[in-house]
């Protein structure tokens, strides 16, 4: 079987039609699905993982991303953030004492968020964020998993 990549350009192009499409996609495998249909029309060949597309329409801005997540009270929270792949930093607070203690683990591109116990994305959901066309019969479309 014979595949080609598709550039990240064209993939948050099809990503952003896909999105002003539906408005809001329920699942990052429904998103991924859209995606590659919409990216055979341009050329049949391609293909890509939910996991590229979920980190391009969060790194290109094409989407706004709301995480639902799980903790694991047993493992400790990684550096790196499980859903986009930046490093996360620690959002820190003094005791009484004087002494610094983390609190949380933020995520400063996609605003994950996990405490001391590892929080694990389990569902999200794709909204469209970029500038919408004003139209006058303004209906939106939601694709629901």
């Amino acid at each position: 079987m014979v595949y080609q990549i598709p550039s990240e350009g064209i993939l948050s192009v099809a990503i952003a039609e896909v999105l002003r499409q539906y408005d809001v996609v329920s699942s990052q495998s429904k998103l991924a699905d859209l995606t590659r249909k919409k990216l055979r029309e341009i050329n049949p060949e391609y293909s890509v993982t939910e996991e590229r597309v979920r980190k391009v329409a969060i790194q290109t801005g094409v989407a706004s991303v709301e995480i639902k997540s799980r903790e694991i009270p047993s493992q400790k929270p990684t550096s790196e953030c499980p859903v986009c792949g930046s490093k996360m930093r620690r959002i820190k607070n003094k005791t009484l004492y004087g002494k610094a203690i983390t609190l949380r683990y933020k995520c400063p591109k996609c605003k994950f968020s996990t405490g001391i116990a590892r929080s694990i994305p389990v569902r999200y959901v794709f909204k469209y964020a970029l500038a919408k066309e004003k139209t006058d019969n303004s209906t939106s479309n939601i694709m629901l998993f």
